[in-house]
């Protein structure tokens, strides 16, 4: 997979004068990726993603001779490794060319969590002020789904995290209905959603909620005293399921 995201890196930095290329100051670009999608970063950044994801670190250098990580260990002048960080972790690669000129590019993973209060999925305001937590990140934004849509319905602005909580009004009149909520990452976040729930507003008709139901098998016997005759066949008992 980090050969088809170094070649979209090449695209992003060929230049139109190739003739000039050796004339050009080094430079780097970086790429994080995980099935969600993909974050580009140019120098440093700090990126946000969700807790326990895979993530494909990619590294591209560009007019420069030799590449170092945070070690000073030597590593290809591009390439591309697998990791999945538990704790805030920076992945540092210095370029270099043979005249000493050097730039840097960083990538700082977080690792970030979030939760949505259930209690505040059950509403009959029309505007829900929606609460949770979140770990990893300063900001998130909500948005708000209809039933099987792609598109949200209302994406929220950048709501604070403070002291690991966040809170927000949706300020979209909603109908009656049932709504898929996601936690999205902040405005640098690679790996966006943080957190799913199902929003209820109003009053729901009983065919719309999904019930969770159980079926009870039990014997019921059908012979209770009495005598049965000779040779006869008599059934004892019969399977009743009830649902």
């Amino acid at each position: 997979m980090y050969r088809a995201i170094l070649l979209a890196l090449v695209c992003i930095m060929v230049s139109p004068y190739a003739a000039q290329a050796a004339v050009l100051p080094p430079s780097c670009i970086m790429a994080v990726a995980t099935d969600s999608g993909i974050h580009v970063v140019r120098g440093e950044e700090s990126v946000y993603f969700k807790n326990k994801t895979n993530v494909i670190l990619v590294w591209l250098g560009s007019n420069i001779t030799k590449a170092t990580n945070a070690k000073g260990e030597s590593v290809k002048t591009s390439g591309g490794i697998a990791v999945s960080p538990t704790v805030e972790t920076e992945y540092l690669y210095t370029f270099s060319t043979e005249s000493g000129q050097k730039v840097t590019c960083a990538i700082t993973l977080v690792p970030a969590t979030a939760t949505i209060t259930r209690s505040t999925l059950v509403t009959k305001n029309e505007n829900p002020t929606l609460q949770g937590t979140s770990l990893g990140t300063k900001n998130v934004y909500i948005e708000v789904y209809e039933d099987a849509a792609i598109t949200p319905l209302y994406k929220s602005k950048l709501v604070p995290v403070k002291n690991n909580r966040w809170t927000t009004k949706i300020t979209k009149d909603l109908d009656d209905g049932i709504y898929t909520v996601k936690v999205q990452g902040g405005q640098n976040s690679a790996f966006r959603t943080l957190a799913t729930g199902t929003l209820q507003v109003g009053n729901i008709p009983p065919a719309s909620l999904k019930v969770d139901t159980t079926l009870v098998v039990q014997n019921i016997p059908l012979l209770i005293g009495g005598t049965a005759r000779g040779g006869s066949l008599v059934p004892i008992s019969y399977v009743q399921i009830l649902n």
